[in-house]
């Protein structure tokens, strides 16, 4: 028996991820396309990383798989304008656009529904972001 914990778009203010690209091209003033679709929940990498330690120490037993995401559903240009607007910088850099040509076709609304109740505290997303753009800044 296995325990699969799901999750979606996954960021932080470390490692090459949508928030630390969205600063880097906005910080060097270059216009970029983000697509507005498909829909998700960005999900803050010390939350998910938090679930997964707690999950292993208090429920080492627990079998199945299990959703665990952020919980507010964006487009990607609606998630990097909040990410430019917590940083201060330019969202008309953003040029939103349908679906670019994805290598996989992935549905318009990809929500994971987060069915894990851990009772951890966990982040807002604007709590997320600027804590995110916190440790890019160190």
């Amino acid at each position: 028996a296995t325990l699969i914990v799901r999750t979606s778009g996954v960021f932080s203010g470390v490692g090459n991820n949508f928030l630390t690209t969205v600063i880097n091209h906005a910080r060097q003033g270059k216009a970029f396309t983000v697509s507005h679709t498909p829909i998700h929940c960005p999900t803050y990498a010390a939350d998910l990383s938090a679930a997964l330690i707690a999950l292993a120490r208090d429920y080492p037993q627990m079998r199945g798989l299990f959703h665990f995401t952020g919980g507010v559903a964006l487009s990607g240009d609606d998630f990097a304008r909040k990410i430019l607007t917590a940083a201060g910088l330019d969202t008309s850099l953003i040029t939103p656009a349908d679906n670019q040509t994805p290598t996989v076709a992935r549905p318009k609304y990809s929500v994971l529904s987060s069915e894990l109740d851990l009772r951890l505290p966990t982040h807002t997303l604007d709590e997320a972001i600027t804590e995110s753009l916190s440790a890019l800044s160190e």
